[in-house]
């Protein structure tokens, strides 16, 4: 089932065009012109009086929340928040930028997006990617909460009932989680637009994550395993577990986590056989481990995904790609990857610019994530031409000979938010903050270096608790590279300012390193447009 949104904004409301599309991408679509009352493009811009009008030849939270069917359709409305740009649709792709992985594209403009977390720029509340992201995030719980509000009174199928609300609930949780690992404390909504607080002040980090807990735990007993039919693509039982896992982890609950992460390892979703096809291969899509899904469309009109545009080349053919190349690998991450027999990799004395040595026999997984010179780019050798770092992502991108058939910016991958290979990691990591290097902790992180590749798995024995930490960050590191995990992975272990002041922005010829990064930027600002609109919203030290 793929579910998207098409967005009319302006500065002040959203109106929101739903399309559900079916698992076979059937181009069948419903419009539903609903007035869901979300937050404004702004947040709280919109004023109450304005929420209050009813306009006949609309339908409206009073009039539409009456039948089972409306009720699908308002949870698919909450999917569809999931592709505005603000989301997953542009910005949530770009956060390897935020990371020491990726570099943005022009070492003479860090731009805003490297701006945030790097200090280079001065990260100030009016940092557009700060807003957008605080924007986004309420307008998928504004519309959640229409959605939870609306659906208990209508009759209809207890059990799909009980799934749509876990369904709504997961996203909820999922936003308010976002919301915490960059803002802290945050205003908690959790009513009808009309009738919530207008002007809210920050809710402890504590009294949000009791919600996001509760809503993370309602939808991991009703969401189901697995769908069928056109339901397919929905957010699945193992993708409330992971997700409950991630957040119990970001605050140290580490029985917890592994308890959250077992469970979605009992749930037998298991590894796909091949880590490369999970990213590039048509016809594997919501499959084996993928819990949850951004599902974009290949056909004429419909929303695709702009990871190609925004991550690869533009130069000459040879380069196969095509596109605007904004987030660039740093070399950094390619040492990361261990040799193809599990030992570490040394660079040593290599010349990175021209010995092309260093990329033999290594993890197979490098080569399904990142393009290096001469690597195998769907049959074409790629050349780094057009990239200062020398890398470029291959992860989610598509061949030229295929994107020159369909139209702009419908790249036809989807994009996995969740899957099962994190639960293998999380539980691994969990674990082993809880009681040591157990062979459970072993078993975890040979299976997923079993499946990608490597020829000996198991890790070296008798590793202390600080050294097997090290390895499971390494393997979540190489095994999630490019799928916008590792900026809250650094958060969470306040590693980011270390990774952040040993990064190279350019290739070894360009000296422009980040440094001085002040502790105050584990939390980002709050954004200033809001604070102007709600003096009630304190601003987090050190902006």
């Amino acid at each position: 089932m793929e579910l998207r949104e098409k967005t009319i904004e302006d500065e002040t409301c959203t109106a929101s065009f739903i399309t559900a599309k079916n698992n076979q991408k059937q181009m069948k679509t419903y419009y539903i012109n609903i007035l869901l009352i979300i937050l404004a493009v702004n947040s709280w811009g919109c004023k109450k009086d304005l929420l209050n009008v009813k306009d006949p030849n609309n339908v409206n939270e009073e009039n539409f929340y009456k039948t089972a069917n409306d009720a699908v359709l308002g949870t698919n409305s909450v999917y569809g928040t999931m592709y505005r740009k603000d989301n997953f649709g542009w910005v949530y792709i770009w956060e390897s930028v935020l990371t020491d992985d990726e570099r943005w594209d022009s070492e003479g403009s860090p731009a805003l997006y490297g701006g945030v977390a790097s200090g280079i720029e001065t990260a100030l509340g009016s940092n557009s990617y700060v807003r957008r992201v605080w924007n986004a995030s309420y307008a998928t719980i504004a519309r959640a909460n229409v959605a939870i509000a609306k659906i208990p009174a209508i009759e209809m199928d207890e059990t799909l009932k009980n799934r749509l609300l876990a369904e709504c609930r997961f996203f909820r949780a999922f936003m308010y989680q976002r919301l915490l690992m960059r803002y802290g404390d945050v205003p908690l909504m959790l009513k009808l637009p009309s009738e919530d607080v207008l002007l809210p002040s920050r809710s402890n980090k504590a009294e949000v994550l009791k919600v996001v807990f509760d809503d993370l735990n309602f939808a991991a007993q009703y969401l189901p395993k697995e769908y069928t039919g056109v339901d397919i693509g929905r957010v699945k039982k193992g993708a409330a577990l992971v997700l409950k896992a991630r957040v119990e982890m970001s605050n140290q609950m580490w029985t917890a986590a592994a308890a959250s992460a077992r469970a979605c390892l009992d749930l037998n979703y298991g590894l796909n056989n091949s880590y490369s096809d999970l990213f590039n291969k048509p016809g594997t899509e919501n499959l084996g481990e993928s819990l949850f899904e951004i599902q974009w469309g290949n056909s004429a009109g419909d929303f695709g995904s702009q990871i190609n545009t925004r991550y690869t080349d533009n130069g000459e053919a040879t380069t196969a790609p095509g596109g605007w190349n904004w987030g660039q690998v740093l070399q950094n991450l390619v040492n990361e990857y261990d040799n193809a027999d599990g030992t570490p990799f040394v660079l040593g004395a290599r010349d990175v610019r021209t010995d092309l040595t260093q990329y033999q026999n290594r993890d197979p997984r490098l080569a399904a994530t990142i393009n290096y010179e001469g690597s195998d780019y769907f049959g074409i050798p790629w050349k780094r031409t057009w990239t200062a770092t020398m890398y470029g992502w291959k992860k989610y991108t598509i061949s030229s000979a295929v994107l020159n058939t369909l139209p702009k910016g419908t790249i036809p991958y989807n994009w996995i938010v969740l899957r099962n290979a994190e639960a293998y990691l999380s539980y691994a990591e969990a674990q082993n903050e809880a009681v040591g290097p157990d062979p459970s902790v072993y078993a975890a992180i040979k299976e997923i270096r079993r499946r990608a590749g490597i020829s000996n798995p198991d890790l070296p024995a008798g590793l202390t608790k600080e050294e097997m930490r090290n390895k499971i960050r390494h393997e979540r590191r190489v095994e999630l590279a490019g799928e916008s995990v590792r900026f809250e992975d650094l958060l969470r272990w306040k590693t980011l300012k270390s990774a952040l002041e040993n990064k190279h922005l350019g290739n070894p010829g360009v000296n422009w390193i980040i440094s001085n990064w002040g502790e105050f930027r584990y939390l980002w600002p709050i954004p200033q447009q809001e604070r102007d609109l709600n003096k009630n919203l304190t601003q987090n030290a050190g902006y």
